[in-house]
């Protein structure tokens, strides 16, 4: 359930999962960097004969949050809901990330408006096997002055207080649950490895305690542009509990 820009969100679920990358400077847990994507089509009646591509889209970028976790299954205990500002600074940012918001409404065709200074409190409120679900507010002004107000969410995954959503979808710009599989681990390797694919494996295993994926894949960026993401040549993709897109 997404509330935003007044319309009728359905999830993307192959596109939407929690995400793990192990490069090169990943030598512990603690350096594994994560990110979490949401991806969304506005649905409803009143689009049930229009094309995906033509339909309002939203897409959310949670990145460069640093949840202190030994496992993916600590993922569930992961909680940047209830933040206190005076103990964050410039040399100790707050680790909950960014969030990074592209909203797209055709038929105008404009460019997506993006939006990375929303001020944002989320959590993890439970776990379902492989999937967990995620709860998350933002807006473009503090919202630590609000976290009084029930979370929608109670620890167990039960539903709380619906007074609670009703207040968050009035007073945040956005506000979401929703259900994601961990999805995907990415890791870089050195070109020179025996095996890639068993040493990005070992890797996972022992810094995520990830057993076997469902799916792998090699990608060789040699002689490829790069992006901000991709610094080296050779990543392999272990794909877990979401949908394989080639």
């Amino acid at each position: 359930m997404l509330s935003f820009h007044q319309h009728h969100w359905l999830l993307r679920h192959g596109a939407s999962r929690i995400n793990a990358w192990l490069d090169s400077r990943t030598k512990t847990a603690a350096d594994v960097s994560w990110d979490i994507l949401l991806s969304y089509c506005a649905g409803g009646a009143q689009w049930r004969r229009v094309r995906e591509w033509k339909r309002p889209s939203a897409d959310l970028y949670l990145h460069n949050f640093r949840p202190d976790i030994r496992s993916w299954r600590d993922l569930e205990r992961v909680d940047f809901w209830q933040v206190d500002p005076a103990t964050t600074s410039e040399c100790d940012p707050w680790p909950g990330g960014d969030l990074l918001v592209e909203y797209h409404n055709p038929p105008f065709e404009p460019p997506p408006k993006r939006n990375v200074n929303f001020d944002i409190v989320w959590r993890v409120a439970a776990r379902d096997g492989a999937l967990f679900t995620v709860e998350l507010a933002a807006d473009e002004r503090d919202l630590s002055t609000l976290l009084d107000v029930p979370s929608l969410v109670l620890p167990d995954g039960a539903p709380g207080d619906e007074a609670a959503a009703e207040f968050w979808k009035d007073k945040a710009a956005l506000y979401l649950i929703e259900q994601i599989p961990f999805g995907l681990v990415t890791v870089q390797v050195s070109r020179n490895a025996r095996d890639p694919v068993q040493q990005a494996l070992g890797r996972a295993r022992s810094l995520l305690g990830l057993g076997e994926p469902e799916q792998i894949a090699v990608n060789d960026f040699a002689g490829k542009p790069k992006s901000e993401t991709i610094s080296g040549d050779l990543y392999v993709d272990l794909h877990y509990h979401s949908y394989y897109e080639n």
